[in-house]
């Protein structure tokens, strides 16, 4: 009993360290409790339409981040 006692005050402390003081938002600028949502693209350089919507998705707003697949045909802009 002692020792079951002993590894939930243990998990306790453990578990209150790892809470983040500091939400994705909050690092973000958004205000403590708003709900974010972040729209990422990745396989930019897969082909010519994945490009396109990339490149459309950039400058319309509605994506904010984006990740390359470096070994594909289509990171220069062709293959």
């Amino acid at each position: 009993m002692r020792h079951l006692f002993l590894l939930q005050l243990c998990l306790l402390c453990i578990s209150s360290f790892a809470q983040p003081d500091t939400t994705y938002a909050e690092r973000l600028g958004f205000p403590r409790g708003k709900k974010v949502v972040i729209l990422h693209i990745d396989d930019g350089g897969m082909s010519f339409d994945s490009n396109k919507g990339v490149i459309d998705a950039l400058t319309k707003g509605v994506a904010n981040s984006v990740s390359v697949m470096m070994p594909c045909p289509w990171v220069q802009g062709r293959p």
